[in-house]
């Protein structure tokens, strides 16, 4: 006799999903900037070597007020109602600078969105609110 014990792979899969979630890279050949929250105030900063920049990789601690933070300047920015992408109108730009990033509030508001060459409203004060919150240089 064989017994089986049915596992329901939704609810184990929500138990293991970040409670939130920030990621955001951008690019322009080189070099490629990302940084992502890992979770327990722990988060990533990594910076891809190109021609003439020098790439690190580096593990950070981020303070929880930083983290509450962030979230209320995202509230501030709206950028809950930014579109999903960011692209010419007419034509394909196959080179310049492109972004994605990548958003889960602890209130469960979700974003992912990406660029190339275009920008919502507000993007350059969300770059700030990243290299606040990651202590990082990326340019805006």
């Amino acid at each position: 006799m064989v017994n089986f014990i049915l596992v329901n792979d939704k609810k184990s899969k929500k138990n293991n999903e970040p409670k939130e979630v920030i990621e955001f890279s951008h690019w322009s050949l080189y070099p490629i900037d990302n940084v992502k929250l890992l979770g327990q105030n722990k988060g990533i900063i990594i910076k891809y070597a190109g021609l003439d920049v020098k790439g690190y990789k580096k593990e950070i601690e981020i303070p929880e007020y930083k983290i509450l933070s962030f979230w209320d300047s995202m509230d501030e920015l709206n950028i809950w109602k930014w579109k999903r992408k960011y692209e010419h109108p007419k034509f394909v730009i196959i080179d310049g600078h492109m972004w994605s990033l990548k958003l889960k509030s602890r209130t469960g508001k979700l974003l992912e969105t990406k660029g190339s060459n275009y920008y919502p409203s507000k993007y350059k004060k969300f770059i700030e609110c990243l290299n606040h919150l990651f202590d990082a240089k990326i340019e805006k």
